[in-house]
């Protein structure tokens, strides 16, 4: 993961949860959603709060996601910044 042009995937993911004694929260959008639902969650055991969020193009490229400091007049919903890239959000009664 160091080595540029060379990524990691789901067995990845999982064995950062571990060494990061964190969660992680895998996102998807899906066809005919405009928000993404959860597709994978790692580190379970290390708890459920301010997990590390990314999100899965479904192209084996995953981007990490951020929390923004804007919340929605609907207090369900949940909105992250895809680094580098566009707004995405998600429902919080997840």
């Amino acid at each position: 993961m160091r080595k540029p042009h060379v990524w990691g995937g789901e067995p990845e993911l999982l064995m950062c949860s571990h060494v990061l004694r964190m969660p992680i929260t895998v996102y998807m959008y899906t066809k005919g959603s405009d928000s993404p639902r959860i597709i994978a969650e790692y580190g379970q055991e290390y708890g459920k709060d301010n997990p590390i969020c990314v999100l899965y193009d479904g192209y084996g490229h995953y981007d990490a996601l951020q929390p923004s400091l804007e919340r929605n007049t609907d207090n369900r919903r949940l909105r992250y910044l895809r680094l580098f890239s566009r707004t995405v959000s998600r429902s919080s009664a997840t």
